[in-house]
């Protein structure tokens, strides 16, 4: 949906909201946490999306410290837009890049010491979780992590939000179905957020596939992950969340699932 103009535009609009810049936010704090100490460091942003300037602090420490930052996208459209908003001054920290993920990871000439993967690990694709897996384990240096935010449903997937209609494998659901691993979960987005009528307009959909984070576990460790970590809450790392209330004084967090795998 992303290589639509209008469709692009309308979504790079909506994700112009509290929701959005918060998990980037938690994401910043969350990077800078884990690589405070990192010198020439690599990391890369898989499906990285339209807006690198919400990393605003994390990508001065890797101006200071020599770091570099691969933004992938496959979409030229989202690329455009990430590159007209990038400061000046940061355009040289950051490599941008035109390519699936997937593609991406399979094909580099060097491995990173951080991928990370905002809203974009569930994304639909052609390789099976344990295989998706190994791809992330053989892209990182040793001491290497993958950061990763969940679609995890703790509490069921609701039938429709403000701004989406779900349905799972092509069928209608009621409001507080459980998905199940591999249930592929199709989101339609509402040409007018908060439509509740029984047919309302969708001006574009997608898809995201849904991972157990028990299977995750499981496929992650034998594949030789040294670290393999779920947080239903990602506060529940005391040290992330010591972090985004220094850089963040006073703005409420939310409970958001978070992985973290180290190589």
């Amino acid at each position: 949906m992303y290589f639509d103009k209008i469709v692009a535009k309308k979504m790079i609009e909506r994700e112009n909201n509290k929701e959005h810049t918060l998990v980037s936010k938690i994401f910043e704090s969350i990077l800078i946490t884990e690589f405070k100490n990192g010198k020439n460091i690599k990391l890369a942003d898989l499906g990285a999306g339209a807006h690198p300037k919400r990393y605003i602090r994390f990508l001065q420490f890797l101006k200071e410290n020599s770091g570099k930052l691969f933004w992938i996208d496959q979409s030229s459209l989202m690329l455009n837009h990430a590159l007209k908003n990038t400061p000046q001054k940061f355009k040289e920290v950051i490599k941008y890049t035109e390519e699936e993920m997937v593609d991406f990871l399979n094909k580099r000439k060097e491995s990173f010491d951080g991928l990370i993967f905002k809203y974009s690990f569930n994304y639909l694709i052609s390789q099976s979780l344990k295989d998706w897996i190994k791809i992330i384990y053989e892209g990182l240096k040793k001491n290497g992590k993958a950061i990763a935010n969940l679609h995890f449903y703790e509490r069921g997937i609701r039938d429709r939000s403000y701004n989406a209609i779900y349905t799972i494998n092509g069928k209608n659901i009621k409001s507080g179905y459980k998905p199940q691993n591999n249930d592929i979960i199709e989101v339609h987005f509402l040409q007018k957020p908060g439509d509740k009528s029984l047919k309302p307009k969708i001006f574009a959909s997608t898809k995201i596939i849904y991972y157990d984070p028990i299977v995750i576990k499981k496929i992650a460790s034998k594949i030789g992950f040294f670290t393999v970590k779920i947080f239903k809450n990602w506060e529940e790392n005391s040290v992330w969340k010591d972090t985004f209330e220094r850089l963040n004084p006073g703005l409420e967090s939310k409970a958001k699932t978070f992985l973290l795998f180290e190589k």
